[in-house]
C-alpha cells in the first residue's frame, strides 16, 4: 500500500483519506523537454502510504481543462469540492462521480482534450 511518484509533465495526485483531502505534488518537469542531466536534477520521486479506505486519484488536464458554453474551465477547485464533499463508497463511483460531474458542467459543449482517470481504492 505505498506509492511511489515522481511528476513528468503530469497533474498532482490527490489522496482522500475520511475527511482530509492531500494534494501530491512533486518537483518535474515534462518527458521530452528536456534530456540528460537537466531532467534528472528536476525529477523527484514521491512516495506515500495508502491506509484501508484511502481514495487516490490520477488524472489529465483533460479533467479540469473541461469547458462549458462560457469558456469556464471545470477546475482544480472544482475537482477537490467533489473529492471532499462527494458521496462515493468505490473507487468506480468516485470515477462514474468525476466523469458525471464534468459532462454536466459542460452541457453539450465539445470535449476539447482527452480525460483520462485512475482511481484507486485501498482494501484489505
Amino acid at each position: 500500500k505505498k506509492i511511489t511518484l515522481c511528476r513528468a509533465g503530469h497533474m498532482p495526485a490527490y489522496i482522500k483519506r475520511n475527511n482530509f483531502l492531500e494534494k501530491i505534488s512533486g518537483p518535474g518537469i515534462g518527458l521530452g523537454l528536456e534530456a540528460g542531466e537537466i531532467f534528472d536534477s528536476k525529477i523527484q520521486e514521491v512516495q506515500f502510504k495508502l491506509n484501508r479506505g484511502d481514495y487516490c486519484l490520477f488524472y489529465s488536464d483533460g479533467l479540469v481543462e473541461a469547458m462549458n458554453s462560457k469558456n469556464e474551465l471545470f477546475g482544480e477547485e472544482r475537482l477537490e469540492k467533489i473529492l471532499a464533499t462527494g458521496n462515493f463508497n468505490s473507487a468506480t463511483e468516485l470515477k462514474d462521480l468525476l466523469l458525471n460531474e464534468v459532462k454536466m458542467f459542460q452541457n453539450n459543449t465539445p470535449q476539447n482534450d482527452d480525460i483520462t482517470l485512475v482511481v484507486l481504492k485501498a482494501v484489505g
